[in-house]
């Protein structure tokens, strides 16, 4: 007989905050580089694949914060 159920589920954790530092970086070289003339970047979680569009004044503010 069944003795009890169990659900999991992957959460992998991650957030933008916790992304920007592997991309600050790239950021650092010039936005120019980074964003290529585009407004946005798309900036997705090697792990589970979450997906983030990032503005260049987002990075911009965030730049200033880890500086």
């Amino acid at each position: 007989s069944l003795l009890e159920r169990r659900f999991f589920r992957f959460d992998c954790g991650c957030s933008l905050e916790k992304v920007y530092p592997a991309i600050a970086p790239l950021a650092r070289h010039g936005l120019d580089d980074l964003f290529q003339g585009d407004e946005t970047i798309s900036i997705s979680c090697p792990r589970c694949a979450a997906r983030w569009r990032v503005s260049r004044e987002q990075m911009e503010a965030i730049m200033k914060e880890v500086s």
